[in-house]
């Protein structure tokens, strides 16, 4: 394999997981607003809880791409 066929395989692995990642923030809000919906709110807090998590996690490697670039 080449070097430039290996980083694209990796380029696109890495857009599938995040990709992934999305649908999972996507679903973890929709069923929280499910759950809160039929007044069942530990389900509601665990949904919302986790969809703020990976959100919380793309913001924060948003932030350290942005200061990297800026400093390098």
């Amino acid at each position: 394999m080449t070097k430039e066929s290996r980083e694209k395989r990796i380029k696109r692995r890495k857009k599938l997981f995040f990709t992934f990642l999305d649908s999972v923030i996507l679903l973890s809000f929709s069923l929280s607003i499910y759950f809160t919906y039929f007044q069942d709110y530990t389900r509601t807090i665990l949904f919302l809880s986790i969809g703020f998590l990976l959100l919380m996690f793309f913001i924060v490697r948003g932030i350290i791409k942005t200061t990297k670039s800026l400093f390098s």
